[in-house]
């Protein structure tokens, strides 16, 4: 316990110095989902994300998420149960009033079809664009290739917004 407490301390003493360097946001999903015969499922996933800024051009964000839209329409239930992932976000063009980034790391799912759950894990690529609202606030749009195996493959199209502290 009181290691517990002190790693806290530890970690609240440090906020203030990286103010700056860390942000939220919180992001809708919308999978195009392909996974042995089942072809084009299309579920929602509710994204949240914690950022830290590495450097000018870096972002290293890790990513939660979970399923909030399943499909059931002339076919089997899907519905994506969980995605982890962590990224690495580079964005060298600072255009106005758009400015575009790509992204890349590495991505676990858990999909439930007809109630049996599958687990998918692998590389991640995508680009996007972020709009800034504020200096605090921006809009984000991306695409993304979640993963890709032997089993199947995930790509999502979301659309989201971004608090840097």
């Amino acid at each position: 316990m009181t290691r517990i407490m002190a790693a806290l301390l530890l970690v609240g003493s440090c906020l203030p110095a990286l103010a700056g360097d860390l942000g939220v946001g919180l992001q809708y999903s919308h999978l195009a989902v392909d996974r042995g015969n089942l072809n084009r499922g299309n579920p929602g996933l509710l994204v949240a994300s914690g950022t830290r800024r590495l450097s000018e051009s870096y972002v290293f964000e890790a990513r939660v998420g979970t399923g909030v839209v399943s499909e059931c329409c002339f076919g089997p239930r899907l519905e994506n149960d969980s995605l982890v992932g962590g990224y690495l976000v580079s964005s060298w063009w600072e255009l106005q009033p758009v400015n575009p980034y790509l992204i890349a790391g590495y991505t676990a799912t858990r999909t439930l079809i007809n109630g049996v759950r599958f687990r998918d894990d692998g590389f991640s690529w995508g680009l996007g664009a972020r709009q800034r609202l504020s200096p605090e606030m921006e809009l984000r749009f991306e695409a993304m290739r979640l993963l890709e195996n032997d089993y199947g493959r995930q790509d999502s199209l979301s659309v989201g917004v971004s608090y840097q502290f």
